[in-house]
């Protein structure tokens, strides 16, 4: 069964959990993604309601998670923070 398993490919998944002062992103969004062959978090999920905070868990897979395993905390949160900028333009330190 694990090497049934082993070849589905799945891979290496990250996840970063990142708290805001104040929402940023579109409050009619529960879910977002960033795509593009330079992106790393291409997935960001809001998880504020749950939470009771500005809350967003990015998600990266694969040969990019590899990349991202073996950067320190400051590093990753970093990368993630350079993503979202290039999308929602000045955002707020977490």
């Amino acid at each position: 069964r694990k090497a049934a398993m082993g070849r589905l490919g799945f891979g290496k998944l990250e996840k970063i959990v990142l708290s805001f002062p104040k929402r940023f992103w579109p409050n009619d969004t529960d879910l977002f993604g960033v795509m593009g062959d330079d992106k790393v978090w291409s997935e960001w999920f809001d998880y504020t309601e749950l939470l009771g905070v500005p809350t967003l868990i990015g998600f990266t897979a694969g040969l990019k998670a590899e990349a991202i395993a073996a950067l320190t905390e400051k590093e990753v949160v970093a990368t993630a923070l350079k993503e979202l900028t290039g999308v929602f333009g000045e955002i707020p330190d977490p």
